[in-house]
């Protein structure tokens, strides 16, 4: 198995989630209309038991009243469906660019893999090429030489600094020493005379201080001369390598490695660029659905805020009275009017239990979509979909029903992507970022020092989308 198969799979339930979620939002928009419909025409048939019984006044003032409150639920709701039917519309715009900018990273993707195939048989032609001048392979032979010595140099150096330092230690700990070393003793610097001469050459017999200074004089010099000799088997190195990296850097412009880096990393720049779109999408389409739950929350409750009015309004002893009155009378009309408002009653209730499940349902779909675009994103991110990946035999189908299950989380379905991912070595070839030599020496050619930032160096490593080596 390869990453684009995985990749298409979770595309594939990608969509499907995606045609679900916009079904589920359809009911839900014609479940509430039919709910806002039941509720005007609930709040109608009192206002009609109320123009049958009560006084004219009475009966026109929670007329009034009713109406007030209904025009306030209609704007609250009016407003509440022009606002979700934009967020409709930029998550449907949203997915639509997401399917586009995948399309394109997916063009991408295959076009920089393409490129960092022929680069490595690029370098591998200009490592074989490189294997047969005679005078690079002196260079390196020499060059063995030298690093060899520069690295038996450098211990022998730090092991006579740490015996240096240990000395060092030593003399500061002699109290004696230190007094007479701080007060120049022996040198044109000292001042002292008289009794206190007399007593700092009493002291520097006793300590043996004239052995003792020159040891540690000859000490530092040596320890100086060493550096030095350090420093040149750096510079003879240094030019030794300098020479290796130049023909490294002909070579590569003879077999076309610079011009098949250079095209690698405007492709590898560019799948990154998309790779970033479509982050920002996502993060586009994460806010969308989270605006469209925080809608649902708010709008509900002010919807609820207005519901508990017209309630509370027709809890009062006017409403009451005219519930007894239609029940009282033998005219057949009030009492449909009344029968009506209980199966409204009883609808209402059916219906507002639907419109809360389909809403759960809305969001579990949002979490599904987001949780696959993330292992999505994390698949290009990490390379999986480069030609050196691959993959131990699992069985990806029944990873997305347990997803899709509840049984498996989008980290749990990473983690198993990810524990069976491979990545096949990069060829390793000598090069003049083989030695101990700065890489400033790295002239850019693809095929050089570990410095070589744009991923083509020869013997690199430093390009993290994962060219060089």
């Amino acid at each position: 198995m390869d990453a684009y198969r995985i990749q298409s799979k979770i595309k594939s339930k990608v969509r499907e989630l995606e045609s679900e979620r916009s079904d589920a939002r359809s009911r839900l928009r014609t479940t509430e209309r039919q709910s806002s419909q039941l509720h005007r025409e609930r709040e109608g048939l009192y206002v009609q038991l109320a123009q049958f019984y009560l006084p004219e006044m009475e009966a026109g003032q929670i007329q009034d009243t009713i109406s007030g409150i209904q025009n306030r639920v209609e704007f609250i709701f009016k407003r509440k469906l022009q606002r979700q039917e934009e967020i409709d519309r930029l998550i449907s715009d949203s997915s639509q660019a997401r399917s586009i900018l995948e399309e394109e990273l997916e063009v991408l993707v295959k076009e920089t893999d393409e490129k960092e195939i022929r680069m490595e048989e690029l370098r591998e032609a200009t490592a074989n090429s490189l294997s047969e001048n005679q005078e690079y392979q002196d260079l390196h032979a020499q060059a063995k030489k030298a690093n060899a010595r520069l690295e038996r140099t450098k211990k022998r150096a730090g092991a006579f600094t740490d015996i240096k330092e240990k000395r060092t230690r030593s003399y500061r700990r002699n109290r004696l020493f230190e007094y007479l070393n701080d007060r120049k003793y022996g040198t044109e610097h000292y001042l002292a005379s008289g009794l206190v001469r007399k007593m700092d050459n009493l002291v520097a017999k006793v300590v043996n201080y004239e052995r003792l200074k020159k040891n540690s004089e000859e000490m530092g010099t040596a320890h100086y001369e060493m550096q030095k000799v350090v420093e040149q088997r750096q510079t003879d190195l240094d030019l030794l390598v300098q020479q290796i990296a130049s023909i490294e850097e002909e070579t590569s412009l003879e077999m076309g490695l610079i011009g098949a880096t250079e095209e690698y990393r405007a492709k590898a720049l560019a799948k990154d660029n998309k790779n970033s779109e479509v982050e920002q999408n996502n993060q586009a389409f994460v806010r969308y659905t989270a605006e469209d739950k925080q809608l649902e929350d708010t709008q509900g409750r002010y919807y609820g805020e207005a519901i508990q009015e017209i309630l509370k309004l027709l809890k009062n002893e006017s409403m009451h009275k005219l519930k007894e009155r239609a029940r009282d009378t033998q005219s057949p009309r009030d009492d449909k009017i009344v029968d009506r408002i209980e199966e409204i009653d009883g609808m209402t209730e059916g219906i507002e239990n639907r419109i809360k499940d389909l809403r759960k349902d809305q969001y579990k779909l949002d979490e599904q979509i987001s949780g696959l675009e993330s292992i999505k994103r994390k698949i290009t991110y990490n390379s999986f979909d480069s030609s050196r990946s691959y993959f131990d035999h699992f069985n990806m189908d029944a990873l997305l029903v347990g997803y899709l299950a509840g049984r498996e989380s989008s980290s749990s379905v990473w983690r198993t992507i990810d524990r069976n991912h491979h990545e096949r070595p990069r060829p390793s070839y000598q090069s003049s970022s083989s030695y101990s030599s700065p890489s400033s020496f790295s002239s850019g050619s693809g095929f050089g020092g570990g410095g070589f930032s744009s991923g083509g160096g020869f013997g690199g490593g430093g390009f993290s989308s994962g060219s060089g080596f």
